[in-house]
């Protein structure tokens, strides 16, 4: 439909044009230099209860410990997590994987940044976060990644930074606050309740398909133990088991299993334990596993590779060659959490 010109004379259309002119410019110059993050108002919480997200204006520095070194580095964010990236997930995957893991291991230093109340690292005090990957988070220097990829660094480097850069300064929030992250490696089909692991009821963790991870990796894995070994190793973690090698049949049984398939309750002679310190006494990839006999040989097999809770690695490259862009997989994984620029 066309609109009749409201204006009968020349000066009060050239009056309309320059008010539309006025009106329009800066729009279409905004529109052309992309979206820019709504700041947030600071949102007042009991300390106790986490760290707030408020719109900061630069990229933060941060104090980390650095385990080869022996010593605390500050470093910018962006910095620690193209090095985390590094560590933490094959340079291989698909980008929008890469991507995922930016943020996830941004948000991970985040939730623990001191200078947003986060409680820091507490294996080294006056670390915000460390290098050590059974405590906090794996990451790895240039140096490092000369001696991991070889001749491959500069490709390998470029792709990692880029993920990063994509992604910079945004982290996953639940309520306002950074999240406590959790991810794995290799699912076995469904991630596991962070309950059944960590034994605290995160309400952005819960049991998800996570499917297409068959042909990676150590998905699947059977380990081969000898019965005095299992008799042995059951029985000086917990004496009161009471285990003999000759009948482990009658002696070892899988009581119950989580949501996600993984064993909860194991029966080990005389006492029962739970399928995570079943895995932790055999060095097992996961806690979804069965056991068979034969001869002399006791066969775990295993699906999986990690404890399971929140985003598996493998999962997030899966769901990326399948099409799924970096928020899909996130969302995915982080039940009802929103993807939050803190900075440009």
């Amino acid at each position: 439909m066309r609109l009749k010109n409201p204006f009968t004379s020349l000066a009060a259309g050239a009056a309309f044009l320059l008010i539309a002119l006025v009106l329009i410019i800066p729009a279409a110059i905004a529109l052309l230099s992309g979206p820019t993050p709504q700041p947030r108002d600071r949102v007042q919480t009991d300390p106790n209860q986490g760290i707030t997200v408020e719109t900061a204006t630069d990229e933060p520095m941060i104090q980390v410990y650095n385990a080869q070194q022996g010593q605390i580095v500050p470093m910018k964010l962006e910095e620690y997590v193209v090095g985390a990236v590094a560590a933490e997930m094959p340079a291989s995957y698909d980008i929008e994987a890469l991507k995922a893991q930016a943020v996830a291991a941004r948000t991970l230093a985040v939730y623990k940044w001191r200078g947003r109340g986060g409680p820091g690292c507490s294996n080294h005090p006056g670390a915000d976060i460390c290098t050590e990957f059974t405590h906090c988070q794996a990451w790895v220097d240039d140096s490092g990644m000369h001696e991991k990829w070889g001749n491959s660094y500069d490709k390998w480097k470029q792709k990692i930074t880029e993920a990063v850069a994509a992604t910079r300064g945004m982290i996953l929030t639940y309520q306002d606050q950074p999240i406590q992250v959790f991810y794995y490696a290799t699912s076995n089909g469904k991630t596991e309740d962070c309950a059944a692991v960590f034994a605290q009821d995160l309400p952005y963790y819960g049991v998800v398909d996570s499917p297409g991870e068959e042909g990676y990796h150590k998905y699947e894995e059977t380990m081969t133990f000898t019965r005095a070994e299992v008799a042995d190793t059951i029985n000086d973690r917990y004496p009161a088991a009471n285990l003999n090698k000759k009948n482990l049949e009658s002696q070892i049984e899988i009581l119950s299993h989580t949501q996600s398939g993984r064993v909860a309750e194991v029966r080990v002679g005389d006492t029962t334990i739970s399928g995570s310190a079943f895995r932790q006494a055999f060095g097992l990839n996961s806690t979804d596993f069965t056991i068979s006999y034969k001869g002399n040989n006791v066969n775990i097999r295993t699906l999986g590779y990690g404890h399971g809770v929140g985003m598996s690695q493998v999962g997030a490259d899966a769901m990326a060659e399948n099409g799924a862009g970096v928020s899909e997989i996130l969302a995915h994984y982080y039940i009802g959490t929103t993807l939050y620029r803190m900075y440009e």
